[in-house]
């Protein structure tokens, strides 16, 4: 195979049908005029909290435009320039052991803010681990998973790494930084990927169950948990007369009731002078309510149910189950995720603290948010390098005799292309036929094709050879036991007498006229 053969096997496809392309279309729009939306409201929810902090105003717009812009790069990484075959490898361990560090280290000598330990400064710039390890945990999940469909590992050793490791990294998002939002959202991930993966509806109602008793006794189990479920039920009933922990819901209901059904405009928001916490962030969509109403909330709902809706029909004709289970599982991801900040936006859900993807200020968030993005899209596409069994399949090769006694070994699609080169053409056949050593033919033999002395693959010349004895033996079979006879014409059939015996045989009656003693005088 020539090095321009193997440089096209792996690279990804290019050609894509339209069922795989009008489903990508509709995902990037989506993706696009998401990340766009999500700018201008950054900026009309951020501008006075900017000016608070004696910033500029245009700060938390400038920062989420580098975010996206960082994020789309890494997106674009992952879909057109990285194989997608590298995550089923050791690089994806190493991805994991990277991610270890950091979560360690924010477990250590991580900040505080709002009463959790979830982030760790580089520099200027503030980094949340957990978001990446939603990314990191899915992959290894349907790694495994996919091993174990295509039968390279049994099941115990594929539920004692994909399960031993979801297990710690549920233990240590939960209890090590406090992020129960991030808990459910991986979770949810996990069961989507089994889904996809084929796993029997029985096990993942089980899962289901066992999930919510184990959510129900953590959020008992937690004074301030608790707390935040009786607020959600009734936030006017905090201790403090609506001004406690059901605060931020109540400024939310207000941030609704103002903005009706077309807004009172952009930028003109009432409750991100300082009333609505974390106006640019968890509860950007009360802001989006408020200044564009109905309309401004109903499309976003439209767009992120566009983007799931084209997501899995992406997954869904993906090419393989390692790329299908990867790729319905970011989309389950993205839209749970989505769908929950704007369910505890409207008083729906208790408040987990979760952003809303593609919209709400954040880098983290955002950046691995794409990556998922990149990952979808990527599986659309074909493996850019195949595994080990497939180089297996590749290297395939046949041996096939070539001139001077040697044997060549080729591969079969090269043994194929120079046997096709080396059959002549009838013309060319028809001409060799006729030469003087060719030897004469007998009424036997005529009307067979002499086969061609070419030297040809054992197993096909063999075929060759036995199909042209069969046929010269049933040509001298035929030419030895048929009589040579001559047709009866149509009056001859209809004057032959009738005969009751079936071996007897009638001459027929010759059509010339009798000779008479007149004509013979003539």
């Amino acid at each position: 195979m020539s090095a321009k053969e193997k440089k096209e096997k792996l690279t990804p496809a290019k050609n894509v049908t339209a069922d795989i392309l009008v489903p990508r279309l509709i995902f990037i729009l989506s993706v696009l005029a998401l990340l766009l939306f999500g700018l201008v409201m950054v900026f009309s929810a951020s501008n006075v909290e900017a000016l608070n902090n004696n910033e500029n105003p245009y700060s938390y717009l400038l920062k989420q435009i580098f975010f996206d812009a960082f994020g789309i790069v890494v997106a674009i990484a992952i879909w057109r320039w990285i194989p997608f075959s590298i995550w089923k490898g050791k690089f994806l361990w190493a991805c994991f052991g990277l991610l270890m560090c950091f979560m360690l280290a924010t477990l250590i000598g991580g900040t505080d803010i709002l009463g959790a330990r979830r982030w760790i400064y580089i520099g200027p710039i503030s980094f949340q681990p957990s978001e990446f390890a939603k990314i990191i945990l899915v992959l290894i999940v349907a790694k495994y998973f996919a091993e174990y469909k295509y039968g390279h590992i049994d099941f115990l050793k594929c539920v004692g790494i994909a399960g031993g490791v979801s297990l710690f990294m549920f233990v240590f998002i939960l209890f090590g930084q406090s992020d129960l939002g991030t808990t459910i959202i991986c979770f949810v991930g996990i069961l989507a990927l089994l889904v996809f993966a084929g796993m029997p509806m029985i096990i993942f109602w089980i899962l289901l169950a066992v999930a919510i008793f184990f959510g129900l006794f953590v959020v008992v189990a937690s004074p301030w948990r608790l707390a935040r479920l009786m607020v959600f039920l009734d936030p006017y009933n905090d201790g403090a007369e609506g001004y406690g922990d059901g605060y931020q819901l109540i400024r939310s209901y207000y941030a609704f009731a103002e903005g009706g059904f077309f807004g009172v405009g952009l930028g003109n928001s009432y409750e991100k002078y300082q009333y609505l916490p974390e106006a640019e962030t968890d509860f950007i969509f009360a802001i989006i309510g408020e200044e564009l109403g109905f309309c401004g909330c109903f499309l976003v709902i439209v767009l992120f149910s566009a983007l799931i809706i084209s997501g899995l029909l992406i997954a869904a004709r993906s090419n393989s189950r390692f790329a299908a289970a990867i790729s319905g599982s970011f989309v389950i991801m993205i839209g749970f995720q989505a769908f929950l900040n704007i369910m505890c936006v409207i008083g729906f859900a208790p408040t987990t603290g979760k952003p809303l993807p593609f919209i709400s200020a954040g880098g983290s968030s955002v950046i691995a948010t794409l990556m998922m993005v990149g990952f979808v899209l990527a599986g659309s596409e074909q493996d850019s390098l195949p595994d080990k069994y497939e180089k297996r399949r590749q290297g395939f090769k046949v041996s096939a005799p070539s001139g001077g006694g040697r044997i060549k070994t080729s591969t079969a699609d090269e043994v194929l292309e120079k046997v096709t080169k080396q059959r002549p053409s009838r013309s060319s056949q028809s001409s060799t036929s006729r030469t003087k050593s060719s030897p004469k033919r007998t009424s036997a033999t005529r009307g067979v094709k002499k086969t061609p002395n070419i030297k040809e693959p054992n197993f096909i010349a063999k075929n060759d050879r036995k199909r042209a004895s069969n046929h010269k033996s049933y040509a001298y079979k035929r030419s030895k036991a048929a009589p040579s006879f001559k047709p009866r014409t149509t009056s001859a059939i209809k004057s032959a007498p009738k005969s009751n015996s079936r071996t007897t045989t009638t001459k027929p009656k010759s059509t010339k006229p009798k000779s008479t003693s007149r004509n013979r005088r003539k």
